[in-house]
């Protein structure tokens, strides 16, 4: 038997308990009162005074609409999240892709992705990097591409509640299809998290992020999303999420309006 002590010592022998309630381990010939024990392990299983080895979680959520008689009418989308955690840093990553046709013509095209990590700084306060890509045809997006880094902090950060603040800057690339025209700026970032879990309801999430140009102050995009996890009944682990998503940007190419609304309904399995 492995033993920790509480001077982060770690012993090993055959354990003993004697009736004055101390421990004795025989192979080291040592006698602990139990308050100078941390923990104890089988030899050959985890050293439980090192970190629990990080795990991959993450999910895969999906969409379909379909329709046919007077009109025809398809919306399909398909999306994947996956995050890796230690006990001081956080990596997560998610794709997601989505196809719209009413009466044979296409009214939506979109396809996304990004990568975000970050670090624990001190206490509640972190660093981040991030990476941010989207194609939207519809929209005369070609590409748009985001780069930010900055700090973070936690103003309440539970299991089940966290409100997390981030201030950055980073680089932006934009490529409207129309006019193959090019715009490249630096940019600032400024995003709200909010996320609640209600045990053996669901769970909420919002985020607002604000990505106004450095070099222009009438360019910026704000997006916000709000969404609720409601499991589903059978045992398995699987969701219904309903959400709501605004995507505004200040500046839009030919007659595209400015503010995008999504009202969504998922079906999301975690893993």
């Amino acid at each position: 038997m492995n033993v920790a002590l509480a001077d982060n010592q770690v012993v090993t022998g055959k354990i003993s308990a004697n009736q004055d309630g101390k421990v004795t381990i025989e192979d080291n010939n040592r006698t602990l009162d139990i308050n100078e024990i941390s923990a104890m392990w089988k030899i050959g299983e985890r050293d439980l005074t090192l970190p629990p080895p990080r795990k991959w979680n993450g999910e895969f959520y999906t969409n379909m609409i379909a329709k046919s008689g007077n009109t025809r009418k398809f919306n399909g989308g398909i999306g994947a999240k996956a995050a890796l955690a230690g006990p001081d840093d956080k990596f997560s990553a998610g794709i997601y892709g989505e196809r719209e046709r009413d009466n044979h013509q296409t009214t939506t095209k979109k396809y996304s992705g990004n990568m975000d990590y970050e670090h624990v700084l001190s206490g509640m306060s972190n660093w981040y990097v991030k990476l941010e890509g989207e194609k939207n045809e519809i929209d005369d997006i070609d590409y748009r591409l985001a780069s930010t880094a900055g700090i973070g902090h936690y103003f309440i950060k539970e299991a089940d509640f966290q409100i997390r603040l981030r201030a950055g800057l980073g680089y932006q690339q934009k490529k409207f299809e129309s006019t193959s025209k090019k715009d490249d700026s630096m940019i600032a970032e400024v995003n709200l998290h909010l996320e609640k879990k209600f045990e053996g309801y669901g769970s909420l999430v919002t985020d607002i992020n604000y990505l106004p140009s450095l070099d222009d102050i009438h360019d910026y995009r704000i997006v916000h999303e709000t969404s609720f996890d409601i499991p589903l009944a059978f045992r398995t682990p699987m969701s219904l999420r309903m959400g709501i998503k605004h995507e505004y940007d200040s500046k839009t190419s030919r007659d595209i309006k400015r503010l995008d609304t999504t009202y969504f309904a998922n079906i999301v399995y975690r893993w």
